[in-house]
């Protein structure tokens, strides 16, 4: 759980002056790096605005949102499985018989702990049907349709330090690989 965030930026102005703060905070000056330690669980954000040389403060600081999530629960997992917090895996899946790991909830990391899941030529290794900002990590993913598929609706997610081999139509799918049934829609 990273309880710390650094974050540089600069001006158009070369002598530009800065202020920062964090979400219910007050402005106070800052210089490029700011860090900021001990945050709290839960939805952040941090501000930053210049002043020029002639007092002329830009009138919308930039804003930068995250979320710092909950340290992550150590799990033994079954083929399927909704996730619905940071997870370290403890165990191997074999033969899932469709999806290995379904991510459930935004903001969390799926660290596959050095596993392997292995599926039986259908479905996604891990798949996300929606949800932002999270993180797929340190395993090995074979023998699905996808790796890991982020369908449609996802956002700045992370897949990192994954082995994806044999899987059959792609390591790592974007989109919607199974569309509805002809003349339904969503």
């Amino acid at each position: 759980v990273l309880t710390s965030a650094t974050f540089t930026f600069s001006a158009n102005e070369r002598h530009a002056t800065f202020e920062c703060r964090l979400e219910g905070q007050n402005w106070s000056s800052c210089t490029s790096p700011q860090t900021y330690t001990g945050l709290g669980i839960g939805a952040q954000r941090f501000y930053v605005q210049a002043t020029g040389l002639e007092d002329n403060t830009d009138p919308t600081p930039a804003i930068y949102e995250w979320a710092v999530t909950p340290p992550p629960v150590v799990a033994t997992v079954f083929c399927g499985q909704v996730l619905t917090r940071s997870t370290i895996v403890l165990n191997d899946l074999q033969n899932c018989g469709w999806d290995g790991l379904v991510v459930g909830a935004d903001n969390i990391t799926i660290d596959l702990g050095g596993n392997h899941i292995d599926g039986t030529g259908l479905g996604g290794g891990v798949r996300n049907d929606g949800f932002d900002n999270v993180t797929i990590r340190n395993g090995t993913l074979k023998e699905f349709d996808y790796g890991v598929m982020l369908n449609q609706g996802t956002e700045r997610n992370i897949v990192e330090n994954l082995v994806l081999e044999t899987n059959q139509e792609a390591a790592v799918g974007l989109g919607n690989p199974y569309p509805p049934p002809f003349g339904i829609s969503p």
